[in-house]
């Protein structure tokens, strides 16, 4: 039979615990917002690659829920006040209406392919390779298997060309571009979109997309994912001048070209040539076009990587470990007050396979020394902490001062409680 009361108290702990943990990380993401935009504000040449690379350094904040920092003197009053403030069912609605967000998402984009892998292939293969080449320029590394795989689809509305899937990379190009335009415009354009596949583009607004489902009460990260939005066009722009030659007037018409016949689409988990309601973003592009060599790119990506994993390392080192498990016990008088912490094997009590082994010599001088004379007392022990304050798990044991062989373990050996202790080790 299952023990709903416990599972009431573990559900709201987990409620409770996920939501301090999510503030945390939204708290840390508008402090290193302060850097990001710092970079921002000093790239005075506009530079879109700076500018995107700079948007991606706000993903490491959503592995700051456990970092000790939130723990040193002072801000630690900060954590005080959120375990105040942030009770079990603020945390049932915020991660009710997180859940409702998610199965939107999904369904959405599960649409959206379903819908893509039903239209008609464009059966330019030779085309495809040759665009292909103009955008990666030696024949065995990933990008190229990468791009390989992409599926060009034609659509019959007059929408934006637009690129999505990660595992099943496609590109979608109105049927007005195939059969009205000439080679020339339709290699820029196929050409921006698997520039968006080959940069990994996909992959960070999917992951911009599920930090947004997280923090969906943040206001920042609409913001930074629309900054990052216009970052990444902006990034393909100039990579598309560069790789296909194109004058950048000439590619500034054909973004104005894109604009007057064709509709914007709208989706997270795509990325799209234009936007026709944006005149600024498309203003912002025309102006900033701009020539790099290969290596100004190479150059900028391997300060982000480094800047990133920095990030990363540093957080996941200063970040206590996802649970400990306690060593040590810790004693309690019959009216379940506390009385002190019973070191392994020091005061007479040794924990194995979550078992309690007693010394009797050595126990009953422990209780001696607590001034303790009643008839029992309870030893919790193989307890979970996940950061200071927050834990639970483990089991107790009700012992007898007269006979230390008389122990009665508290905690039920069921499988709902070997879930929620999986649950409060590798989940939460």
């Amino acid at each position: 039979m299952i023990n709903w009361f416990a599972m009431k108290s573990y559900m709201d702990f987990a409620a409770q615990y996920c939501l301090i943990k999510c503030v945390k990380t939204i708290t840390a993401g508008w402090f290193l917002f302060f850097f990001i935009y710092f970079i921002r504000f000093f790239n005075k040449k506009k530079n879109p690659t700076i500018n995107y690379y700079a948007m991606l350094l706000l993903v490491p904040a959503v592995l700051m829920g456990m970092n000790k920092v939130f723990f040193i003197r002072g801000i630690s009053y900060y954590s005080s006040f959120l375990n105040f403030l942030l009770t079990p069912l603020l945390g049932y609605i915020y991660f009710s209406v997180a859940f409702i967000l998610l199965v939107h998402f999904i369904y959405l984009d599960h649409k959206m392919k379903k819908n893509v892998y039903a239209l008609p292939h464009w059966k330019n293969n030779p085309f495809i390779q040759d665009c292909i080449n103009h955008v990666v320029f030696t024949n065995n590394c990933f990008s190229r298997h990468y791009l390989n795989r992409v599926q060009v689809y034609i659509i019959n509305e007059n929408i934006s060309p637009f690129s999505g899937g990660l595992f099943h990379p496609f590109i979608v190009l109105p049927n007005i571009i195939v059969n009205s335009w000439d080679k020339e415009k339709q290699k820029i354009v196929l050409c921006h979109e698997l520039i968006h596949i080959k940069s990994g583009h996909i992959f960070w607004k999917y992951i911009f997309s599920f930090i947004k489902i997280y923090w969906w009460i943040n206001p920042l990260i609409y913001f930074v994912e629309k900054q990052l939005h216009e970052d990444m066009e902006m990034v393909c722009d100039e990579k598309s001048i560069f790789y296909t030659h194109l004058p950048k007037a000439e590619y500034g018409k054909l973004l104005l070209d894109m604009v007057l016949i064709l509709k914007a689409v709208h989706s997270q988990g795509i990325a799209t040539f234009v936007n026709r309601n944006d005149y600024q973003v498309l203003k912002t592009r025309i102006g900033g076009l701009s020539i790099h060599q290969k290596n100004y790119y190479k150059k900028y990506f391997i300060i982000f990587f480094s800047v990133f994993i920095g990030l990363v390392i540093t957080i996941t080192a200063t970040s206590y470990p996802r649970y400990t498990k306690f060593t040590d016990a810790s004693l309690f008088n019959e009216q379940l007050e506390y009385i002190s912490e019973l070191e392994n094997g020091v005061s007479g009590v040794k924990i194995k396979d979550g078992r309690l082994f007693i010394d009797d010599t050595i126990f009953k001088q422990t209780l001696a020394d607590k001034n303790i004379t009643e008839d029992y007392v309870y030893i919790y022990f193989d307890g979970i902490m996940k950061v200071p304050g927050s834990g639970g798990g483990g089991n107790t044991a009700r012992v007898s001062t007269k006979d230390f062989s008389d122990i009665t373990y508290l905690a039920l050996d069921c499988i709902e409680n070997d879930i929620l202790n999986i649950f409060l080790k590798y989940i939460l």
